[in-house]
Order: C-alpha cells, then sequence, then structure tokens
C-alpha cells in the first residue's frame, strides 16, 4: 500500500517549487486563450490530456463539433452520437429512455464518460445514462476508440467519450449580454422550452442556462403477435425534464484563470418495459443529479503549468415497479486533483494526483458502502525525430475497498513519412481495466466481496489522409482489437440466487472506415458531407462450463456491420442536414439462435434564418424515421415510426 501522506507531500513541494520559479517570461492568458481558438480550427483534440491535432494523434479520436451539434436531430446527447461512425447506441425506445453505448463491441460499463475531463460514470454500476445530458450546453465531443485507463482509470477499456462544454469567452472592454430561447412542439405531444443568458466583460464570463421538456412518449409502432400485425402505441412512457446550470468563468489575471460550473437534472420518467403483448407494469424512475466542478489554471512560466479541480456530485436515482419494486440509489462523489504541464525542446510532460472519496447509500445494497481512489499517472509526448511522435503514459490506481493496487500503460506512435504530404500512421498498445462496481461487490445477500477487475490488452492502429486542395476531406482507417479476461459475469447458484463472478472472457475486433468532404462554394455556402462503415466481431471466448452453448458465440445487439452517412448544404439564412444509418445482421441472445432484421432509418431537418432588429429568428421542421420503419435496436422494445418536431428559436 503507498504511504499515501509522503504522495500527498511529494507534489505540494512540486508546486511549491514551481510556483517560486522565474515567471517573468509568463505567457500572457488572453494570447494562450486565443491560442486555444486558432487550434480548434484545426481540430485540436484535448482527450488525450494533450492538445493534440487528429492526424497527429496516436489513436484515433472522432471529434463532433458545434456545428454538428447545432445541426443534429433530437435534443439530447444520445442523438448527437448516433449519427457516429464509432457509436452504435443500444436504444431501449425513445430519448430520454435508456439509451447506453457500445464501441469496438463492448458494453456501456466498459466506455469512460467525461464532461470536461470529469468522470461521469456511477460507482455503483460503473454506467452513465446518456439521455440525462442536452445538447444546448455542449461545445463539442470528442471520442477515443481505443482504452485509456493509463491516462483516465478504470472503465476506460474500450472507448473514452470526453464531452466539453461551450465556453464561447473571447474578452470585451465593453459588457456584451447574449441571450437565446427556444420553444420547441413535436409529436406525441412532446414540449421543449428553453432559455439561455450570457453575460462577458474583460475578466469575466457568465452563463444561465434552463430547460424543460416533456412528453406523453405514446408513439406508434408495430407489434407481430405471431403470424398478426398489430398496430399500437406505446403505453407507461411519458417524461417530465429539467435542467439548469451556471457556468462562470474568471481571468484573475494574466497568469491565472478559475471556472465554476454546476449543473441540476430532474428526470421523471415512466419506464414502460419490455413488449410482451400485455399493458406494461406502472413503473416510474426518478433522476436527480447535481454536479459542481471549480478549476484553477495558472501559467506559472512559459512552459509550466498547473491545474487543479475540485468536484462534488449527488445523484439520486429512485425506481419504483408497482407494487413489487422500490429502490433508490444515492451515489456521493468528491473528487479532486493536481496536474502539472511541463514543455520542453525534448518532450512534453504531464503528471498528476487524483484523489476520489464514493459513497453509495441504496436499499439494495450493504450499509456503509464506499471507496477512496488514489490515483498518479505520468504521460509523456516526445518527438524523436522529424515527423515521429512517441506517446508513453503509465498510471497507478489504489482503491481501498479492494485493498489493490493496479498499474496500467499505453505506449504509442504517430509518424509522418512524407513532409509535404499530410497522411499519418498511428499505433498504441496498452493495458486497460474496470473496477468491480458497488452492485457487484456489496448487494444483499448475492455480492461478491472476492471480485477482481476486468482487464483488456488493447491494440491499435490506423492511417489518416487530410487534404485541402479543390476539395477540403479526411479519409482514416482504423482497426482495434480488445482482448478482456476476468470479466465480470452473474451467474445463478444452487441456491438460486445470482452472484457475479471473474469467469469471462472476450476478444473485439473492429475496422472503421470513416471519410469527409467539405467544399465552400461561397462566403455564404457551404457543402459537407461524410461516410462511415465499420466491422465488428465481438465474441465470447471462454466457457462456463462444459459444453457451454455460448462459447464463441457474438455479444447480443453488436451489429457485425453498420453504415452512417450525412449531407450538410449550410447557406446564411438555410440549413438542410440529412442522416442515414444502416445497422447490420445481429443477434439478440448469447447463443446466437435469434437474428433481429437490419434496419434502415433516415432522419432530417431544414431551417431559416432571418435577422430583425438585431435579433436571429430561426425557424426548423425535423422529422426522423422518413420511410416509417418498423424496427427494434433492443428485441422487445419498439422505436417509433415517423415523427415530427417544430422549432421557433430566438437569438442576439
Amino acid at each position: 500500500m503507498y504511504n499515501f501522506r509522503f504522495i500527498h507531500l511529494f507534489f505540494l513541494s512540486i508546486i511549491l517549487v514551481l510556483s517560486l520559479s522565474d515567471t517573468g517570461t509568463a505567457r500572457v492568458l488572453g494570447d494562450s486563450l486565443s491560442a486555444k481558438e486558432y487550434r480548434l480550427e484545426n481540430i485540436i483534440v484535448t482527450s488525450n490530456r494533450f492538445k493534440t491535432s487528429v492526424t497527429e494523434s496516436p489513436t484515433k479520436i472522432e471529434v463532433i463539433d458545434i456545428n454538428q451539434i447545432k445541426n443534429s436531430n433530437g435534443f439530447r446527447l444520445p442523438e448527437i452520437l448516433k449519427n457516429s461512425n464509432s457509436v452504435f447506441i443500444k436504444s431501449y425506445g425513445l430519448t430520454p429512455q435508456l439509451q447506453s453505448i457500445s464501441i469496438n463491441g463492448l458494453g456501456a460499463e466498459h466506455t469512460l464518460v467525461l464532461l470536461d475531463g470529469v468522470r461521469l460514470n456511477f460507482y455503483q454500476n460503473s454506467m452513465f445514462d446518456l439521455s440525462l445530458l442536452p445538447k444546448e450546453n455542449i461545445e463539442r465531443i470528442e471520442i477515443i476508440s481505443s482504452g485509456a485507463s493509463a491516462i483516465y482509470g478504470s472503465e476506460a477499456m474500450s472507448s473514452i467519450i470526453n464531452i466539453i462544454s461551450k465556453n464561447g469567452f473571447k474578452g470585451s472592454d465593453h459588457l456584451l449580454l447574449r441571450y437565446d430561447a427556444l420553444i420547441s412542439k413535436g409529436s406525441f405531444n412532446t414540449n421543449k422550452y428553453s432559455l439561455g443568458l450570457k453575460s462577458m466583460g474583460k475578466n469575466l464570463f457568465l452563463n444561465l442556462f434552463f430547460n424543460k421538456e416533456d412528453s406523453d412518449g405514446d408513439f406508434n409502432y408495430i407489434f407481430r403477435n405471431g403470424d398478426e400485425s398489430i398496430s399500437k402505441k406505446r403505453e407507461i412512457s411519458s417524461y417530465k425534464i429539467y435542467d439548469v446550470g451556471l457556468q462562470v468563468h474568471y481571468i484573475i489575471d494574466k497568469k491565472q484563470l478559475v471556472k465554476f460550473f454546476s449543473s441540476y437534472n430532474n428526470h421523471n420518467k415512466q419506464i414502460p418495459g419490455i413488449e410482451t403483448g400485455n399493458k406494461p407494469s406502472i413503473s416510474n424512475q426518478l433522476d436527480k443529479n447535481w454536479s459542481n466542478n471549480i478549476v484553477y489554471e495558472n501559467f506559472l512560466s512559459e512552459n509550466i503549468s498547473w491545474k487543479s479541480n475540485l468536484n462534488f456530485q449527488n445523484n439520486l436515482l429512485h425506481y419504483e415497479v408497482k407494487p413489487i419494486l422500490n429502490s433508490f440509489y444515492k451515489n456521493l462523489v468528491y473528487n479532486s486533483g493536481n496536474e502539472i504541464s511541463i514543455k520542453n525542446g525534448i518532450a512534453n510532460l504531464i503528471t498528476g494526483y487524483n484523489f476520489v472519496h464514493a459513497v453509495l447509500e441504496s436499499n439494495d445494497t450493504e450499509n456503509g458502502v464506499k471507496r477512496n481512489q488514489h490515483s498518479i499517472y505520468l504521460l509523456s509526448e516526445t518527438e524523436l525525430f522529424q515527423g515521429f511522435k512517441l506517446f508513453p503514459s503509465l498510471r497507478s490506481d489504489f482503491i481501498s475497498d479492494l485493498d489493490k493496487n493496479i498499474i496500467t500503460y499505453k505506449v504509442g506512435i504517430n509518424y509522418r513519412p512524407l513532409k509535404d504530404v499530410q497522411l499519418n500512421l498511428r499505433a498504441n498498445a496498452g493495458k486497460n481495466f474496470r473496477a468491480p462496481t458497488f452492485n457487484d461487490l456489496y448487494w444483499k445477500e448475492s455480492g461478491n466481496k472476492s471480485l477482481k477487475p476486468e482487464y483488456s490488452n488493447n491494440y491499435e492502429t490506423g492511417i489518416v489522409y487530410s487534404f485541402h486542395n479543390y476539395l477540403s476531406g479526411m479519409i482514416d482507417v482504423n482497426y482495434t482489437y480488445v482482448e478482456a479476461k476476468d470479466k465480470i459475469v452473474w451467474q445463478p447458484q444452487r441456491n438460486l440466487i445470482w452472484r457475479p463472478n471473474n469467469v469471462a472472457k472476450s476478444l473485439s475486433r473492429s475496422v472503421n472506415i470513416s471519410g469527409s468532404l467539405s467544399k465552400n462554394l461561397s462566403s455564404e455556402l457551404i457543402i459537407k458531407s461524410g461516410v462511415g462503415v465499420s466491422f465488428t466481431n465481438s465474441r465470447k471466448t471462454s466457457s462456463l462450463y462444459p459444453g457451454d452453448p455460448t462459447y464463441d458465440k457474438l455479444f447480443p445487439y453488436i451489429p457485425l456491420q453498420s453504415y452512417k452517412g450525412n449531407l450538410s448544404i449550410q447557406h446564411s439564412i438555410i440549413s438542410f442536414n440529412l442522416f442515414y444509418t444502416y445497422s447490420g445482421e445481429r443477434f439478440s441472445d448469447y447463443e446466437n439462435k435469434n437474428k433481429l432484421e437490419p434496419y434502415r432509418i433516415w432522419d432530417a431537418n431544414i431551417s431559416v434564418t432571418s435577422k430583425y432588429f438585431g435579433q436571429f429568428v430561426t425557424l426548423r421542421f425535423e422529422v426522423n424515421n422518413i420511410f416509417n420503419s418498423d424496427y427494434f435496436v433492443i428485441s422487445g422494445y419498439p422505436m417509433p415510426l415517423r415523427n415530427f418536431t417544430i422549432t421557433f428559436s430566438l437569438n442576439n
């Protein structure tokens, strides 16, 4: 076990030495902010903690920018991510019903979801319901399609989703006030109202936003009862949602910056459950999530910076199935960290220490469930010779309730062989893990306190080519290999009680090919298009007992192939966006006996914007499932047929 008092003193000593270093050449904060804005235009990403261009990263990183977010259909995060070629969304119906994620053929518990670098996955079950986040306050999304436990720790076995909230702070000598308001009406009596207020001055940025959504959720679908097809409406599926947030950025001086973000989500939704042909039971889920994050940044010198953050989360989930079940889960998380970045002519270094105290209160688990986690990490970016960069990283996590220290690592390279051709080769390999959840360890009468972490060995290689001639575009080809072991599976015991054990292994192989094109036909007219193809083979490679029929079978609901495409035509006053998704053959059971039919979905939207007295007025029309496809993503959970939304928005 670590001597954590020594660790704290070590980091405090480093901070003290750096604070006494020469700051005469300190970077001007305003200049650094300008540099960030310039780099973002060149697709600079931060999910590897280093600011690196997409093409020079050692791993595939897909960026969904503010324009793609704005042009997507829907109101919430899953409806943005579903257009990504890297992502498969396991949808249990109309958003905001449960929407979980699969990348590289692994489960939602193997993807780490971050908001401004802060972990959102619950310690209760390792997952995060993507539908909890509205899209209005999202600036961009970065998707790392590879393991990254050496950078972020547990859950990052298959991928990272890093969501960056809106900033928009450029500094002004005069006080600027901005607002945006939105009213939306749609099918199934769906209503949405949102209001955002921004205030910007020379040193201060304030952003306050409010969002309200509600719907009957009673969409039409086709139910097949044997050979008979019956038109039905979804029952017990209404919802009411409130989202409130406050964002503050304050520039103390030319070297220091403080950021504060607080958000509260209240989601009250009925859960219709699986379709059996009978009336569903009356069930309800209430989510209340309150998250607060404060970040302090200090540019100590031209080459040294220090960042410190504090985060507190209070997440309540109350699930009720009348009159049989009444469960509640209160997740409390206290998170603090310090990170130092050092740049010199040879290498860029980032080192940091993070401490997490997590507590769960639930009537389904034992009392006094808690975890203290201490983490130390070291990352480096080194250009060994012209065009060849090396990215090694190492991390140590000590988890108190497991009494275990976990070491993870990752090594990546990026090579540009031709100086005048924007062609980059990349590869990386590493070890990743997922810690057992509170449910796994402490579920009443069936938790297993002897569980070990899950582990994976990840390998990735790819090639990316970008060009800026008559057309601008990018072609990206990527291969991912994930070998997982000690996976936790809940099994029935002789006493008929289910209990988790480290018994499963899996192998996932994915090929992802994507391309994008854009053309500025004039100063007011831009055409963009994108296409992606994914092939995924994710199967179980262990037997629970001799003759196990699930051995070497594909995991349920992961499509063997998928195709996605989009077309965007943007004029100064008119915007048109078209989206296509094809999800191929997949199975609904672990023995691969029951196939689900492939499905094709077309979505589109068109909007018109006019300016009156300095105010921008936009009218937008969305249609989902244009050709009225009858389909299921998850067996027994029907998806809506054709549906519409009309939105009126106003901003200055």
